[in-house]
């Protein structure tokens, strides 16, 4: 199919594609400019993807226990199912893109990089690729203790801090936030 947009004052533009069929048939995606520049994404397939965010201590990666190793030693890669790491790089203001040292992109679970996957995300990616014959991507956002930074607003933070004085360890926040804190106490 071909989609066609303007790009925008602020030079951003979208395009919206009608609905594709699941497909494990690896795809291109090709973009171009009126003004002759173009570029293609290759390996595209159409299936699932799947936000799986998590907090360090709340979710173990799979290589972390004897039985995850043995479950990423036991699994067969397959095409469908792939992965994409997104490490938290806490920035002051909303970003409109990641940080290019955020990730390094989609890649095909295999049995080295399903170690470090969520231990969740690894089995239910796993799991919906054999059950549903689609293409599953899992998005694995570990975002560690700065998880409550990025639904709440810095005023709500240091506010947090103020409000339960008892509570000091603060050392777990960006230092320009800590300052906030301390200032407000």
């Amino acid at each position: 199919q071909i989609q066609s947009g303007k790009v925008g004052d602020d030079a951003e533009w979208a395009v919206t594609l009608e609905p594709l069929q699941a497909s494990a048939k690896p795809q291109l995606l090709m973009v171009g400019c009126s003004n002759g520049q173009k570029d293609v994404i290759g390996h595209v397939l159409v299936g699932d993807v799947l936000l799986f965010a998590r907090q360090t201590w709340v979710d173990i990666s799979l290589g972390r226990s004897a039985e995850g190793v043995k479950a990423a030693s036991r699994f067969k890669p397959v095409a469908e199912f792939r992965s994409m790491t997104v490490k938290t790089v806490p920035a002051k203001e909303p970003q409109a893109d990641l940080d290019a040292k955020a990730t390094s992109g989609w890649a095909m679970v295999d049995r080295e990089n399903a170690l470090t996957m969520s231990a969740a995300a690894f089995y239910l990616g796993r799991d919906l690729v054999e059950e549903l014959e689609i293409p599953v991507g899992i998005i694995d956002v570990n975002m560690g203790p700065y998880f409550g930074i990025g639904w709440l607003s810095s005023k709500a933070l240091a506010d947090a801090i103020t409000l339960h004085p008892g509570d000091k360890e603060i050392d777990w926040l960006p230092e320009w936030l800590q300052e906030r804190a301390e200032e407000r106490d």
